[in-house]
């Protein structure tokens, strides 16, 4: 038997030192590959956030630019109801779904405010589903039963789904196809 080499220890030697420093070049390589992860879902998040934060500064900003053009809430209403069917709607779509003539009730601003106040997403909410009803889109509507002497007929539609004390939206839908805005109610309020 003959004795190894020095050239092979020495080779040995330089392969074992190589695998330990690809050992750790691995380990480094597996901790920067979680480090980055960690890092997208954290600037995924802050994405999240901003975006989120925008929105509100958004819709917060608002009422604020609103209250300078308008001071009566229908005026407000109006203006919201025009904006969100001219930003919903897309544009080849306007003249087969044209907002239908519309009015408010005596009792419409007092209710937006009893019912949203100040909130903004809520009014949203409400304009959403008042340019549902204009636009005859609103599969959810459904009849409150009283009729009027003119034969307008009062209808219930939806504001909130699956939310506690959901808001609805009364209106009457008159014989010549315009609606009248009558009133925002809490979910077990039917009064028109």
């Amino acid at each position: 038997m003959t004795a190894p080499t020095p050239q092979l220890t020495e080779n040995d030697a330089e392969i074992a030192r190589l695998r330990l420093q690809v050992e750790g070049l691995a380990m480094e390589l597996t901790a920067a590959r979680q480090q980055i992860e960690g890092l997208s879902k954290e600037l995924s998040t802050a994405r999240q956030l901003a975006s989120k934060t925008r929105k509100q500064q958004r819709t917060a900003d608002i009422p604020m630019r609103l209250g300078r053009y308008f001071i009566d809430t229908c005026e407000v209403m109006h203006y919201r109801i025009t904006t969100t069917w001219a930003e919903q709607v897309p544009a080849e779509q306007k003249v087969e779904l044209p907002l239908a003539p519309f009015t408010f009730s005596g009792s419409f601003a007092a209710s937006v405010e009893e019912v949203a106040g100040a909130d903004p997403a809520l009014r949203d909410k409400i304009a959403r589903a008042c340019v549902r009803v204009l636009t005859r889109q609103d599969r959810d509507a459904h009849r409150l039963g009283p009729e009027r002497e003119e034969g307008a007929s009062a209808w219930r539609s939806y504001v909130e789904q699956k939310a506690a004390s959901a808001r609805r939206l009364h209106y009457w839908a008159m014989p010549g196809g315009a609606i009248e805005l009558a009133r925002v109610v809490l979910h077990d309020d039917y009064r028109i």
